[in-house]
């Protein structure tokens, strides 16, 4: 049996104005995981992503890419809460960048912690090489 998607992670890759909303429903889309910022950076097009969303009634959570700059666990809980992150949502972190130095376990639970006293639920989102050898490598 073929597994059937449910759920899409989109980011400015994917221009809203481009995309078949219709289609993507029809063909089994129940929720999106919507790339709210990276950096110090808003997604171009979170807004607009969140829109159609909204429109087309479908849950949406959000996700900030980590490029290892200071500041960044205050900037993505600020730019999750301008946009309106409902607290029913998911805010993952897409931590991949294997050029990012440092503790990544100590790294995603700063974010972990600043993001669940804000209410949201968290998750992960990361090539399992990359994660469990930095961890395993900066923990020993």
């Amino acid at each position: 049996m073929a597994a059937t998607l449910t759920t899409i992670d989109i980011s400015e890759y994917q221009i809203d104005s481009k995309m078949d909303w219709p289609g993507l429903i029809a063909a089994g889309v129940t929720s999106v995981i919507i790339r709210l910022s990276h950096g110090h950076t808003q997604d171009k097009e979170a807004a607009a992503h969140i829109a159609s969303a909204k429109k087309y009634n479908l849950p949406w959570h959000g996700y900030h890419f980590y490029e290892g700059s200071s500041g960044e666990v205050e900037y993505s809980a600020s730019m999750a809460t301008q946009l309106g992150l409902p607290s029913t949502s998911y805010l993952f972190l897409d931590f991949e960048d294997s050029d990012i130095g440092g503790d990544w376990s100590a790294q995603f639970y700063d974010f972990r912690n600043s993001w669940l006293a804000k209410g949201w639920k968290v998750g992960l989102y990361t090539g399992d090489y990359n994660y469990t050898h930095k961890a395993s490598t900066t923990t020993s």
